[in-house]
């Protein structure tokens, strides 16, 4: 029994003391940025119901049915689990409002970047689209989101580029550079594909005489049974670029690696 002033309560010490240690554990939940509702209330995790039991099961639900690729799916939840589950994942999709998905938008925005929250916006809509046709949502809350609610990606400062001077000495050093990654970076700005499409590219997709590199359906962006060949049109100093390099004699590739029948393996730090 525990008084205070006046009053008398029915509470031992001990029960007292229970629950200043499991206040001061939901306090310490809740700044670090996790829903201390869940401690009180864990049931919509065991049913599923939480959003990010709901974001796996749909992510892995369209990747089965072939709508989106493996890759696709993975990246899509890696993205929600390292920014909006310790937001919002803990929480039951129910009673998840639309000011609490942009309450989540907003602090993604402060917490890494503009197109970053923008990106986790729309994968949110994905999955509450997802639940919506599977019935565990009455209505989409995300529906129509005000573009002036939004952050404008055009003004994002966080992705650099290079000036015209700039490409000009990047071009020069390239060339000069005596290695397979500065021979993939010129290739990128002769041709403009995508990294992963030209580091492996090779010479039997190269028509010398049409000037014309045929990228096989597989290496391009794309879904699942939705990607397709793309035909690149090489300029002369490209074609110039391509009888430079020694690969054309003794390799598949036009940058093979180590291993001369394997193409180069570049990481984001090259």
């Amino acid at each position: 029994m525990v008084t205070l002033g006046a009053a008398v309560f029915p509470v031992s010490a001990t029960e007292l003391e229970s629950k200043r240690d499991e206040a001061r554990q939901l306090r310490e939940r809740a700044r670090r940025g996790h829903d201390p509702r869940r401690v009180l209330n864990p049931d919509a995790e065991a049913r599923g119901e939480s959003f990010a039991a709901v974001a796996e099961q749909s992510f892995r639900a369209k990747a089965a049915n072939k709508r989106i690729s493996e890759r696709y799916a993975e990246g899509s939840l890696a993205r929600l689990r390292l920014h909006a589950f310790p937001l919002i994942g803990e929480r039951s999709i129910k009673e998840l409002s639309r000011s609490d998905y942009m309450a989540a938008y907003n602090s993604i925005v402060q917490r890494a970047s503009g197109t970053t929250a923008n990106r986790c916006l729309s994968l949110m809509q994905s999955v509450t689209s997802w639940a919506l046709g599977q019935g565990l949502i009455e209505a989409h809350p995300l529906v129509r989101v005000p573009q002036d609610q939004l952050f404008n990606e055009e003004v994002d400062r966080k992705q650099p580029c290079l000036s015209l001077e700039e490409m000009r000495r990047f071009w020069r050093v390239a060339l000069e550079m005596n290695n397979q990654t500065a021979k993939v970076a010129a290739w990128l700005m002769l041709t403009g594909v995508r990294r992963e499409a030209a580091h492996s590219a090779k010479w039997d997709e190269i028509d010398v005489r049409a000037r014309e590199w045929t990228v096989p359906a597989e290496r391009m962006k794309g879904r699942v049974g939705k990607k397709r060949e793309h035909l690149v049109p090489l300029s002369g100093q490209a074609v110039e670029f391509l009888m430079s390099l020694p690969s054309r004699k003794y390799s598949p590739f036009l940058f093979p690696g180590m291993d001369r029948d394997r193409p180069i393996t570049i990481t984001n730090n090259d």
